[in-house]
């Protein structure tokens, strides 16, 4: 059954056109694209038949375009590390009884000074259910050159003053809060180790025992979390967003955490429409 599904799968593609080959976003003409929630990737999946490329793409459509769905952030991470293939992408077509509620994700955003804790939802990125702000004051201000203080401490060597040597403590203090929080609920809950108690497969791997974090690197290699996968996401982070009359303002922790969830949990829909003749 698993390979007679395959089979058709390639077979009606390759009669409407669509490679088994790699295709991106550039070889489609006039291309339309949209964010879609995990319940819609799920949808897409059934609705059409598909092909799993090489890069981790999936290549959908139904006669009348071709689709193609760029996995979220962190779906693409795990995939990586557990080396998902075809039998993987199948099992999510399977319709589950899932509950909202049910399917958080503990994330981490940081910069040096400031760091955003929150549970986010898989199945609704608007949905933040927990945050927390935590500051320090780690960077020179005065007279410095920006550096937070363990940096300056790696490239010039471990100055004795008595600002440096709070900064230090304050530095590891951070760290330690940070850590703290992830022990305790919620968050314990969503961190520990649990196997095979959620019969949906990839939400049970996005969610149990992971940590999605973005920032600054050196930070979370501070996390003394045992057993806990750390997924690193790229980009700009804890920015001041321009605001219209032209000046700065900071995102809110829940402003952040959306802006990260739907980066990390949301897929990417490419739509090309066949001309009609």
């Amino acid at each position: 059954m698993r390979f007679s599904r395959i089979r058709l799968s390639i077979d009606w593609l390759a009669e409407n056109q669509i490679q088994s080959s790699i295709v991106n976003i550039k070889s489609f003409q006039k291309p339309s694209s949209k964010r879609i929630t995990f319940p819609e990737f799920r949808q897409e999946l059934g609705s059409y038949p598909y092909i799993l490329q090489e890069d981790g793409t999936i290549t959908t459509g139904n006669g009348l375009d071709r689709r193609l769905i760029i996995l979220p952030k962190a779906m693409t991470s795990l995939r990586q590390k557990s080396k998902w293939g075809e039998d993987f992408i199948k099992s999510l077509i399977i319709p589950n009884s899932i509950d909202v509620d049910d399917v958080k994700a503990a994330v981490v955003i940081c910069s040096h000074e400031r760091a955003v804790l929150g549970l986010c939802s898989l199945l609704e990125p608007d949905r933040i259910y927990d945050h927390h702000t935590f500051k320090t004051y780690a960077v020179r201000r005065e007279g410095g050159e920006g550096l937070p203080q363990n940096i300056a401490d790696y490239k010039k060597g471990k100055r004795q003053s008595q600002g440096a040597q709070l900064r230090r403590r304050l530095s590891t203090a951070f760290v330690e809060k940070i850590e703290k929080q992830l022990k305790i609920e919620p968050y314990r809950e969503i961190l520990q180790n649990k196997k095979g108690q959620d019969c949906d497969r990839l939400l049970h791997a996005l969610t149990q025992n992971v940590l999605y974090m973005r920032g600054e690197s050196h930070i979370f290699g501070q996390l003394d979390l045992k057993r806990i996968t750390q997924i690193k996401a790229e980009g700009d982070f804890l920015k001041p967003t321009v605001q219209k009359d032209g000046t700065n303002k900071k995102s809110s922790a829940e402003e952040e955490l959306r802006r990260m969830s739907k980066y990390l949990f949301t897929s990417e829909l490419v739509i090309e429409q066949k001309e009609k003749s």
